[in-house]
């Protein structure tokens, strides 16, 4: 890793994809910070699922199984 941190913005067509993504659980060799200042969220972590609404923080160690599911609101 070349950077100390990469920042990415999930713009809505992203979030649509994420969303429809049948396979979301994954791992990271890093550790992962989650800021959510629009919308909703379903996170999974330690095999327990929440739904949090922004402003949001969500903090992921490596190594954690761990998945996002965005609500995408039809507009």
């Amino acid at each position: 890793m070349d950077n100390l941190f990469h920042i990415f913005k999930v713009s809505l067509d992203e979030a649509r994809k994420i969303a429809e993504s049948p396979d979301r659980v994954h791992i990271h060799d890093f550790e992962e910070l989650i800021v959510g200042i629009e919308g909703e969220l379903e996170h999974f972590i330690d095999f327990k699922a929440e739904r949090l609404v922004s402003p949001l923080i969500s903090f992921v160690t490596k190594g954690k199984v761990h998945g996002v599911k965005p609500f995408v609101k039809q507009q």
